[in-house]
């Protein structure tokens, strides 16, 4: 039975409440993440945040979840949850500029990998941003602030990697299908420049 890990990180502080993201994530045997591979998960993510700072608001704060979930790949069965022994830090933006709640960037992650004839891809949200990651006049990601992300995040999978850790992209199995569930490596990520907006802050 291989095993998938989710590293769930809140952000809180504006009306949108209480969003989350998950970080999917496998270690080496394809097994439920020890304590050392939370940690390890925790520090990176942690450490992701703390890089890009500047381009959310200083009443935003990511923090982690309580612990990590872990689930059978191919039938989505929950196996078990572990706690953090060395809880990873949050943290809260600097942008002192005005911002739109639930509106930032989407960071696209490819695995490279056709399933079901579509390529597999996944996404997380960065929401929301200070407006000085836009562009006055159009209203777009600025092209630093894209640069940021993408550097921040392919040395989150350095990090992940370094652990003997991998972040994937999970496709559940459907109901139609049980026991087909699949999951493949990020590869690579990338961002548009088109703000991107949530209704719901999860993803």
């Amino acid at each position: 039975m291989a095993v998938i890990n989710c590293a769930p990180w809140e952000v809180s502080g504006d009306i949108g409440g209480i969003g989350l993201t998950r970080y999917w994530f496998e270690n080496a045997g394809h097994t439920q993440a020890s304590a050392s591979d939370c940690n390890s998960a925790g520090a990176a993510i942690s450490a992701f945040y703390s890089t890009l700072r500047a381009n959310f608001p200083s009443n935003i704060l990511w923090s982690p979840g309580e612990g990590v979930s872990s689930y059978d790949v191919a039938s989505a069965a929950i196996v078990g949850v572990q706690g953090y022994t060395s809880v990873p830090a949050g943290h809260y933006g600097l942008s002192s500029d005005p911002y739109a709640a639930g509106v930032g960037a989407r960071i696209n992650l490819h695995t490279g990998v056709v399933v079901g004839r579509r390529l597999l891809r996944g996404a997380n949200m960065f929401v929301p941003m200070g407006s000085d990651s836009f562009i006055t006049g159009t209203g777009n990601v600025s092209p630093t602030s894209v640069g940021n992300i993408v550097a921040a995040y392919v040395t989150l999978l350095a990090a992940f990697t370094s652990a003997s850790l991998s972040l994937v992209v999970w496709h559940r199995p459907p109901k139609t299908a049980p026991g087909t569930g699949v999951a493949y490596s990020v590869s690579e990520v990338s961002i548009g420049t088109a703000p991107a907006g949530l209704r719901s802050r999860r993803s």
